[in-house]
């Protein structure tokens, strides 16, 4: 289908970029891959946020360990036992236990903000990117994300693999939108 002139300036900025922006090429394939461990994140004033415990006063510099890393890399972090998670409004609250530094352990919340949601919306067969970005827009924004300053979302077109044998093909053209985590599902 064509579109007319009217309906070709209606087309928002990252429904363009979806459009002109260049195919993504896959690795390549026989380059020796190593995994990279995930390195310790820096808690600067952990010791600041927790004073007292169940057990008394707690020593944050007893949990607390450092690892020296090339260049003058330094990070703070701590053991964290995982037990629990929950979200609540775009946060995710992980319950563990850490150690208490006298040999015994207290229990924990750590809490991860500022999160994203991804959606991969593979589009039916004879529609293209452009109505699966309209569609996407008048039905994500009203109803998921608010109309108001600062409420924004992206999107562009990507190519990604299906791993599973079912009516999904192995490889297609799938938009990608992205959206803060506050706004939910």
């Amino acid at each position: 289908r064509g579109f007319t002139k009217s309906k070709a300036h209606s087309i928002s900025a990252p429904a363009k970029a979806a459009l002109e922006a260049p195919k993504l090429v896959a690795a390549d394939e026989t380059k020796q891959h190593t995994p990279q461990f995930v390195r310790p994140t820096s808690t600067p004033n952990i010791a600041s946020a927790v004073t007292s415990s169940t057990n008394g006063n707690l020593d944050m510099t007893k949990i607390i360990q450092t690892v020296e890393g090339g260049d003058d890399d330094v990070s703070n972090y701590m053991d964290f036992y995982y037990m629990d998670a929950a979200e609540v409004k775009g946060s995710i609250h992980l319950y563990g236990k850490v150690s208490n530094g006298q040999g015994g352990y207290i229990s924990c919340c750590t809490i991860l903000s500022g999160l994203s949601h991804t959606l991969f919306l593979l589009p039916r067969d004879g529609v293209n990117m452009l109505e699966v970005h309209s569609d996407c827009k008048a039905n994500l924004m009203p109803k998921i994300i608010p109309l108001q300053k600062g409420a924004s979302w992206a999107g562009k077109g990507v190519e990604r693999n299906w791993c599973f044998d079912d009516v999904t093909p192995h490889t297609a053209q799938y938009l990608k939108v992205k959206y803060d985590a506050k706004y939910g599902l």
